[in-house]
């Protein structure tokens, strides 16, 4: 549809010369490759499909402790982190957090990686704190007197 191409071409207007240094692109969809086609700047590629040749794989991992997500770079550096979505009005639970959860996590920390932060940097930073909180947290005005206050999704590390 003509919708599509037209936010294509918007999309791939943040990927030029102009609009950024560097950038980093998810594979594993024909919209990224299309884009990593027509790139005109250097970019990282992030998958969770083995079987897609990019820069960086991202995988969910679950083991008796719970959910992790390992990004891991074809140059055998990697970032692990456990992922937090227990508790009490979750916005999500582990059978929900797949592939599209472990690309946004990949995304983001291959983001860092590519604005110059050192991965050792990231992975201390996540170790600290014991991973990636992704829980909703209700935050209640006690000004309006609801109980119904809207959810706000905290990510912090």
């Amino acid at each position: 549809p003509a919708g599509a191409e037209r936010a294509f071409a918007a999309m791939l207007e943040m990927f030029t010369p102009e609009q950024a240094r560097r950038g980093v692109i998810a594979v594993g969809a024909d919209w990224g490759r299309r884009v990593l086609e027509s790139t005109r700047i250097p970019v990282a590629t992030v998958s969770t499909d083995p079987a897609v040749e990019a820069d960086w794989l991202a995988l969910p991992e679950r083991d008796r402790d719970g959910l992790a997500v390992v990004v891991a770079g074809r140059d055998g550096r990697s970032v692990r982190t456990r992922v937090r979505l227990d508790g009490a009005g979750a916005a999500l639970d582990e059978r929900e957090f797949d592939e599209y959860g472990a690309l946004d996590l990949g995304l983001a920390l291959v983001l860092l990686e590519e604005a110059g932060w050192e991965l050792e940097q990231v992975q201390e930073a996540l170790d600290r704190v014991g991973g990636l909180d992704l829980r909703e947290h209700r935050e209640h005005d006690d000004h309006d007197g609801g109980d119904d206050a809207p959810v706000e999704r905290e990510a912090g590390w």
